[in-house]
């Protein structure tokens, strides 16, 4: 907990010098404390600089998840926002807080995840150098976009990462984000249903990004899918997580007045369509050109006999054939 407190009073401080009695004085901590915390941060990677006469100063360049450095970049309100060294998974702690109450708009971050999850019980390499959060929502009853939270959320992480990071992207149907032909983030929407109403009783949607990669490369069976921006800028994770909260929040709104709004910006963001696909069912795999993406979310193929088909989420499996 100091260690935050300390983070977040030199980050609303960034590019200046604050004495280490300052902080211990606006903290209620001994200065000893504060010196414990710098040389911690220090060894963490964080950029300082102290002076005998001045204190310590953030710099400018640092790029290191804090909660006042999101905060410095989001427009909407949250109720709370948690980061974590490491947890096992972003989803199944907001999942399970969602349950016990907690409110609309509680976003979670990890620095690190030992069991992150994939669609299909699939498994999400998390190692440190990525960026990993959920967030919880607690949509209105009177909410039709549920199911299409998926693609608001992959729209808004390949939007936010052109913007913030001016790299190109694209969306691979259904929850991946690509740079080239390799996946450099993914999405996980889960729901818990009133069973009553029929509606959503609350919903966390959790978005991985591989920042850089891992000290001695991707593991075997992921490293011929899988890449990173490989990119570090001043504050970059900071303003990449409050950005796709922005645009989140923002697509959710859009959703309820416009739905194609979203689903435009859904299918041209598609690196799939005109491309040809491997779908793979347990009945076995066939190759199939994409078509299009219907406003329901639904991927259309036609096969070599030319019968088209639409899948339908979690359906399937594509495989961009080389």
């Amino acid at each position: 907990m100091q260690k935050e407190l300390v983070l977040n009073y030199l980050e609303e401080n960034r590019g200046a010098y604050v004495s280490g009695g300052d902080i211990a004085k606006a903290l209620g901590v001994s200065r000893n404390a504060v010196w414990k915390v710098i040389k911690a941060l220090e060894s963490e990677g964080y950029k300082l600089q102290k002076s005998t006469k001045l204190g310590y100063k953030l710099l400018e360049e640092n790029d290191e998840l804090t909660v006042s450095g999101i905060n410095r970049y989001l427009k909407v309100d949250l109720s709370k926002i948690e980061i974590f060294d490491e947890l096992e998974s972003t989803n199944s702690y907001l999942m399970q807080k969602g349950s016990l109450g907690e409110e609309c708009g509680c976003l979670a971050i990890a620095k690190e995840q030992t069991g992150g999850r994939g669609r299909k019980g699939r498994t999400f390499f998390s190692p440190s150098g990525g960026v990993y959060f959920s967030l919880l929502i607690r949509p209105d009853k009177e909410f039709k976009g549920g199911p299409y939270l998926t693609c608001m959320a992959a729209v808004s992480v390949m939007e936010a990462i052109k913007e913030v990071y001016q790299n190109d992207c694209g969306i691979k149907w259904v929850n991946d984000i690509y740079i080239g032909d390799k996946k450099c983030a993914g999405i996980l929407t889960e729901a818990s249903i009133d069973f009553e109403s029929g509606s959503i009783s609350h919903a966390v949607v959790g978005v991985g990004i591989n920042i850089l990669e891992p000290e001695g490369g991707y593991p075997k069976e992921i490293k011929k899918i899988a890449c990173a921006i490989n990119e570090s800028i001043p504050d970059g994770k900071n303003r990449l997580v409050a950005t796709i909260v922005n645009k989140l929040y923002e697509n959710i709104e859009w959703f309820d007045m416009d739905k194609s709004n979203v689903m435009d910006r859904y299918k041209a963001g598609s690196i799939l369509i005109g491309k040809k696909v491997i779908v793979k069912r347990e009945s076995g795999d066939k190759t199939a050109r994409c078509i299009t993406i219907t406003d329901e979310g639904y991927l259309v193929v036609e096969y070599a006999d030319g019968v088209q088909e639409e899948l339908f989420f979690g359906e399937v499996s594509l495989c961009i054939k080389k």
